[in-house]
């Protein structure tokens, strides 16, 4: 798939126009869907990053939170380091909201973290304060 390649080869535009098509024509992949968010927040396209990520919350927390990020072959961990270190640059609450988002592929601990951050200050869209709560759930005990 065209869309895999450009992925791979880092080309996150690209990568996003051809997931695009893909998921227009076909079932709903949450493996294209996780892949998609990528290259939205890499696009700097948080709209639609969020509606994405929102909906593959509410539909299958685990699959994000079991992404297996060797066979995934996505920088998670490079995309976040170069957010927290400013070298991709979103301003303030943003910052925290990507970067929830992101952790949430490599560690539940530190996503929690940056969500939290962010809702002290924003709680202004229903579909991401109901991805939240469900994502705080997962993170409860089970009794």
């Amino acid at each position: 798939m065209l869309a895999n390649h450009y992925f791979l080869v880092r080309d996150y535009e690209r990568a996003a126009i051809a997931y695009e098509a893909v998921i227009d024509k076909t079932s709903r992949s949450k493996a294209i869907r996780k892949k998609i968010i990528i290259c939205y927040v890499k696009t700097f396209q948080m709209e639609k990053a969020l509606t994405e990520f929102c909906k593959l919350v509410e539909e299958d927390i685990h699959f994000i939170i079991n992404s297996d990020l060797k066979a995934d072959d996505c920088p998670y961990k490079e995309i976040i380091t170069e957010i927290e270190n400013d070298e991709i640059y979103f301003g303030g609450d943003e910052k925290n909201l990507v970067l929830g988002i992101l952790w949430l592929y490599c560690d539940l601990q530190s996503a929690l973290k940056y969500f939290d951050s962010y809702f002290r200050s924003n709680s202004n869209n229903p579909d991401l304060e109901r991805a939240y709560q469900i994502i705080q759930t997962y993170n409860q005990p089970i009794n």
